[in-house]
């Protein structure tokens, strides 16, 4: 088992959070952590494999309401299977919003997507990027000289309005998986905004997969 492989994530599978509580934190693809898992235990469900043990809901604050999943995985390391590796998740099925309350019908899969990261996380996937000593670039402490000027102030940037919204959510959900860091980059995007975003961008990377197996030939 290659563990520096599973520690640290390419710089394409990383996005650098630009706004609400997460600002400044590396989000990981979670199509790499499947990718990295079927290179080095081999494809899923013969090297390795999860299985979901309970799902559920539960009311939040001001009319929100909680998925939430918990998952086990197992490994195969010298031809001999691992004990359970428990990982639970969650995410919002109802979410408070400016205009209302959002329904979200990816709640499920966005909480099981959270719930396999913690379970893979304990056994070092993108621990790196967990411990903060890799940020898609280098390594915290690798020579550099640290300067101590301090950076100018950010450009401010522009809100997100509802029709800029709705049509950077259909171009991502279609596949253009790459709008949304731009999004986040450069307009002042607040923390509702960030979670129909996440969805929408979950969305466009499968049906960036799908049109890939398609040219592929794998649905011939």
């Amino acid at each position: 088992m290659n563990t520096e492989k599973l520690r640290r994530p390419p710089k394409d599978a990383l996005r650098t959070i630009k706004a609400g509580r997460l600002q400044g934190k590396s989000d990981i693809n979670p199509q790499w952590r499947i990718d990295i898992m079927n290179e080095e235990f081999g494809p899923c469900g013969y090297g390795w494999y999860p299985t979901i043990t309970k799902q559920w809901v539960e009311d939040g604050a001001d009319g929100e309401r909680m998925a939430f999943v918990n998952c086990e995985v197992h490994i195969r390391v010298n031809e001999e299977w691992s004990k359970p590796i428990p990982g639970t998740g969650g995410s919002r099925m109802i979410a408070k919003e400016k205009s209302g309350l959002y329904n979200s019908d990816e709640a499920f899969k966005m909480a099981y997507t959270d719930a396999l990261s913690v379970a893979l996380k304990t056994i070092g996937v993108a621990a790196d990027i967990y411990r903060g000593k890799f940020d898609g670039s280098k390594y915290e402490g690798e020579g550099d000289v640290k300067d101590t000027t301090p950076a100018p102030p950010p450009p401010k940037k522009n809100k997100l309005f509802p029709g800029l919204m709705k049509k950077a959510i259909e171009r991502i959900t279609n596949g253009e998986v790459e709008l949304y860091g731009k999004v986040m980059a450069e307009y002042d995007v607040e923390d509702w905004q960030i979670i129909q975003l996440k969805d929408a961008l979950t969305l466009g990377n499968e049906a960036v997969i799908d049109k890939q197996q398609m040219k592929n030939g794998l649905f011939k």
